[in-house]
């Protein structure tokens, strides 16, 4: 089943300079200060990874300017470092530079990465901080090796926490189980290092394939295994997929990890407490974090004899629940840097128009929300249909309005039609699958100049919509989507009216009606035909979701997700039919 994809933002090295100079100036103090902070050392790593996957980069010396932009990213990783140390502290020197320095043409363009790990997973680099500093940097000169793109940014810290010299990256290619580095030397000045050399990343992963690639080529480059240090975001093996010598190296090297729990929920230094964090809000907490996380939220509602809600803990975003002396709030994980900015934006932007639950503070990637306690998911009360659809009318509007893409990626329509023929031949055969793309191939080039992608929601599922008491309807999860970690991204509205269309069992009338409310409330054109094939790929895509999340789910919700695959493919069997 194709669900998993990454994600791109294309703009202009003097716009990414630009972006990173308001963040800068826009900082408060305390750890809002240290957030910012934060954001301005992503956005500095994602340009030196951008720089370094693209050496043509409008002729320039690409070697030097990468150099020029790890020397920003490792000043920042350092001022980061300091910060976190001493307990955010107000007026905190933040290194910047200008374009002239680095040699880099202002108009050319990068792609910059969105680092999952920052964006979805909580993976602080302060915690990469904190393991080097366990670390220590051995003996004979260390030297740190960062996996691009996310590793770019966490060698830098790395590095600063044991004064290496400036890092380098690498990226592995290749089929994701079974990746390997090319014959380009490592080392910029050819000379093998002799002390110890860290490889630093997010993962492992299925396979730890990306670590195993860059060892395999060290230990062939003449370094001694003890000398190979990994730096992972957690303590597990590698998984399923490893391959048998990366196992067995992985098990005896010398690995040094700082998990989530023991740098925000168990710190040495209190201010590094997440609760903490709110306390000038919410008050002092009255008792221990909850962790509400993988489905656990559902134990806080009820559910009336319905039928509970799919939950993925594979896949679900880090959440708490605080009970604290001002009330019970959610603290949810909305990214790290401009990624959580943006997030913390578009909800108050969404709760100021009644279509989400208000933010109350944003701190260092965590959201708080007061906890509404009197709502229930839409999933399990009658609901008006035609006021149901009224409202959702008017929040798909709204989004055409205030959302535009902005240079932010989604799968075009041959990928989405690739995806749509094979999870619908896997699941229905291959027959059903030449069907598909028999059937929408030849209309691709008329469909693609009616797009006009927006930040779509991506996620319309019933449980997703809160009823409040008097029976107005709340959006949960309505800013990160766009982002996840598949292939989706930002589409045209009609790929949201679509994820309407199955989630709600619309008639073909309701559907109707749905587009053409939705063109008058945003003010555009809707493809009726570009609804049509989103409507048989939103069932393929959430088909090939719900098959992953019940294999790697406990029981109750490996039966619950199944049964929502039921109901995808359902769908699609109707649509062949």
């Amino acid at each position: 089943m194709l669900v998993y994809g990454d994600h791109t933002v294309q703009l202009s090295i003097q716009q990414g300079l630009t972006r990173l100079t308001e963040v800068v100036r826009s900082a408060p103090t305390g750890i809002a200060g240290h957030a910012h902070l934060v954001a301005a050392l992503i956005m500095a790593g994602q340009m030196a990874q951008a720089v370094a996957d693209d050496p043509c980069l409008g002729g320039i010396d690409a070697g030097a300017a990468e150099r020029a932009l790890m020397g920003m990213t490792a000043r920042l990783a350092l001022a980061v470092g300091r910060s976190w140390d001493d307990g955010f502290p107000s007026g905190v020197a933040i290194p910047t530079v200008d374009p002239g320095q680095i040699g880099l043409d202002p108009e050319a363009t990068l792609t910059l990465r969105l680092p999952e790990g920052f964006a979805h997973y909580a993976l602080y680099p302060e915690a990469y901080w904190r393991a080097g500093r366990l670390w220590g940097g051995g003996r004979g000169g260390p030297r740190v090796v960062g996996i691009r793109s996310i590793g770019t940014t966490l060698a830098a810290m790395v590095a600063a926490s044991v004064g290496a010299a400036l890092p380098v990256t690498v990226r592995p290619v290749g089929h994701p189980f079974d990746r390997t580095l090319g014959d380009d030397p490592i080392w910029p000045d050819g000379d093998l290092p002799q002390g110890d050399i860290a490889v630093v990343d997010e993962g492992p992963g299925l396979s730890g394939s990306s670590f195993g690639a860059v060892a395999d080529r060290l230990e062939r480059d003449g370094v001694e295994r003890p000398r190979i240090v990994f730096f992972p975001s957690h303590s597990n093996e590698p998984g399923s997929q490893a391959a048998a010598r990366h196992r067995d190296r992985w098990r005896t090297a010398r690995r040094h990890v700082v998990s989530f729990e023991d740098l925000l929920l168990r710190p040495d230094h209190p201010a590094h407490r997440l609760d903490d964090w709110f306390e000038d809000l919410t008050g002092p907490a009255l008792a221990p974090l909850e962790d509400i996380a993988g489905g656990r939220w559902r134990q806080h509602h009820s559910f009336g004899g319905k039928a509970v809600p799919p939950a993925d803990g594979f896949a679900e975003r880090r959440k708490f629940l605080l009970r604290a002396e001002n009330g019970r709030f959610l603290l949810k994980f909305t990214g790290l840097g401009d990624h959580g900015l943006r997030a913390l934006a578009m909800q108050q932007r969404l709760g100021d128009a009644g279509f989400a639950v208000p933010p109350s503070a944003w701190r260092h990637g965590f959201v708080a929300e007061p906890w509404r306690s009197e709502c229930v998911p839409l999933s399990v009360v009658e609901f008006d249909r035609r006021a149901t659809l009224a409202r959702l009318a008017a929040y798909l509007g709204f989004r055409v309005r205030s959302f535009p893409a902005d240079g932010r990626s989604g799968a075009t329509l041959p990928a989405l039609l690739g995806m749509l023929a094979a999870n619908t031949g896997e699941a229905v055969g291959e027959w059903a699958g030449t069907a598909m793309i028999e059937r929408w191939r030849p209309r691709l080039s008329a469909l693609a100049p009616r797009r006009q992608p927006i930040i779509t929601d991506n996620r319309l599922h019933r449980w997703e919509w809160l009823v409040t008491p008097d029976g107005h309807l709340l959006k949960t999860d309505a800013v990160d989507h766009h982002a996840g970690h598949d292939l989706i991204g930002c589409q045209d509205v009609a790929w949201d009216i679509a994820g309407a269309a199955v989630e709600f069992d619309l008639t073909e009338d309701e559907r109707r009606w749905l587009v053409e409310a939705v063109a008058h409330a945003g003010g555009l054109s809707v493809s009726a035909e570009l609804v049509g094939f989103h409507l048989e790929a939103y069932a393929a895509f959430q088909l090939g979701a719900a098959r992953l999340a019940a294999d790697r789910n406990p029981e109750d919700d490996r039966r619950r997700w199944t049964a929502q695959a039921e109901r995808y493919q359902a769908a699609l069997r109707r649509t062949l039919a």
